[in-house]
C-alpha cells in the first residue's frame, strides 16, 4: 500500500512547495493578479491529490493500479517539478511573458492529468473503509448531546467539531469526501480546519491552525451543506 501512495504523496509535497513559493512571491513584489490564478488552480489540484491519497490508503490497490496510472503519476510529478524550477529562476516568470505562459500551461496540464488519474483509479469500497474508530478521537466535542447530520442547518451556526463536520459530509453520500477529510487530518496532524469555498462545487480547501478545541469553520456561503 505504501508503494501505491508514494508518488501521490510526492506530488502532494511538491504542490505544497509550489504553494509556498507562490505565496512568498505574493508577499514580495509580485502582484496578486499574477499569482492568484495559479494559487486557485493549486487548491483544486491539492484537493484531488488528497482525495486520491485518502481513497488509496483505505484499501490495497496493488493489483488494480495499471501501468497507465503509474505513468500519469510520474508525468504529473515531473510537471510540478518543472513549475518549481521555473519559480526558482532569478526573478521568476513574472516579468517574462513566455515563461509565465509556459508556467501556466504546465499548471493546466497538471489539472488535466490529475482528472485522468482520478478517473483511472477505482473507488469502490471507500465508504466502508473510511468508517473507523479514529473519527471520535480527532476531536473532543464541547456540544451537549448528539449532533444529528441536519442539526444547525439554516440556524446561522458556522463552527463545528471535526466529528460533527464528518457527519455532515457523510450525509452527502460521497464517501471520498469523508475519506479525504480523515486522510488530511491524519496526514497534517492539525487541530483545526477552516473550510474555504473553491469556485468548483463540492471542493473545499483546508487551512490549518492550532487550537485547543478541534473545530471546522464552515463558510457561511456554502451551498453544499
Amino acid at each position: 500500500m505504501a508503494s501505491d501512495t508514494a508518488v501521490l504523496k510526492d506530488i502532494a509535497s511538491r504542490l505544497e512547495v509550489l504553494t509556498v513559493e507562490l505565496l512568498d512571491a505574493s508577499q514580495a513584489s509580485v502582484p496578486d493578479a499574477l499569482t492568484q490564478p495559479s494559487l486557485e488552480l493549486l487548491s483544486e489540484q491539492k484537493q484531488v491529490v488528497y482525495d486520491l491519497i485518502g481513497a488509496t490508503a483505505q484499501r490495497s490497490l496493488s493489483s488494480s493500479i495499471s501501468s497507465e496510472t503509474s505513468v500519469l503519476e510520474v508525468e504529473i510529478a515531473e510537471l510540478v517539478k518543472h513549475q518549481i524550477q521555473e519559480l526558482a529562476i532569478e526573478g521568476g516568470p513574472w516579468h517574462n511573458p513566455p515563461a509565465l505562459r509556459r508556467f501556466r500551461e504546465m499548471g493546466q496540464a497538471v489539472s488535466k492529468k490529475l482528472q485522468q488519474l482520478a478517473e483511472s483509479r477505482p473507488r469502490s469500497g471507500a465508504k466502508e473503509a473510511s468508517q473507523g474508530p479514529a473519527v471520535p478521537s480527532m476531536a473532543v466535542s464541547t456540544q451537549p448531546g448528539p449532533f444529528g447530520p441536519t442539526s444547525g442547518r439554516g440556524q446561522g451556526r458556522d463552527r463545528f467539531t471535526v466529528e460533527e463536520a464528518l457527519n455532515l459530509l457523510c450525509e452527502k453520500k460521497e464517501p471520498i469526501w469523508k475519506g479525504s477529510l480523515i486522510g488530511v487530518v491524519h496526514a497534517a496532524g492539525v487541530q483545526e480546519m477552516t473550510a474555504i469555498n473553491s469556485h468548483l462545487p463540492g471542493r473545499f480547501e483546508f487551512v490549518y491552525a492550532p487550537k485547543v478545541q478541534a473545530a471546522w469553520n464552515l463558510h457561511q456561503n456554502s451551498a453544499m451543506i
